[in-house]
């Protein structure tokens, strides 16, 4: 509570999620630079979707450069690395927040299982079981993102 006011806030991710976080946007930085592609990773950065949702994905890759405050326009591509604590809501409702908000491309990380989920344009979530994401976002940049940097 702040001055008598309820706010809701969940603690800040461990290690492992974290870390989970920092290779995913290490990959995808990594394929934006192979592919010279004009786009932008960001970590833990509040998206603005309307007046009355305020979304924090782990990763979020840019079409638009960084924004000068909150990500404002829908990211090309969203990742969520899974919490005991938060992967309903991370596979439930906020899913369904990313797909009307029509994000095209949506990662899913879990730190138990060492697994990777993939879905393109609000198509269920499918286990990734191959070693490289090729994807197309911000309309012409095709990444290939290599999932073995993730994996560990």
């Amino acid at each position: 509570m702040w001055q008598g006011i309820p706010i809701a806030m969940t603690p800040s991710p461990f290690g492992i999620h974290q870390r989970y976080a920092m290779l995913i946007a290490f990959a995808l930085e990594s394929a934006i630079l192979e592919s010279k592609c004009n786009s932008i990773v960001l970590q833990e950065t509040d998206w603005i979707v309307d007046q009355s949702t305020v979304l924090r994905p782990d990763v979020v890759l840019l079409c638009d450069g960084v924004p000068d405050g909150h990500i404002e326009k829908t990211p090309g591509l969203v990742c969520e690395v899974l919490s005991p604590s938060t992967k309903n809501r991370d596979l439930g409702g906020k899913r369904e927040l990313y797909v009307a908000a029509a994000v095209e491309h949506y990662l899913v990380a879990d730190p138990q299982s060492s697994e990777l989920f993939y879905s393109c344009s609000g198509a269920e979530l499918q286990l990734l079981e191959l070693d490289e994401l090729h994807i197309t976002v911000c309309d012409d940049c095709e990444l290939i993102v290599d999932l073995c940097k993730i994996r560990g």
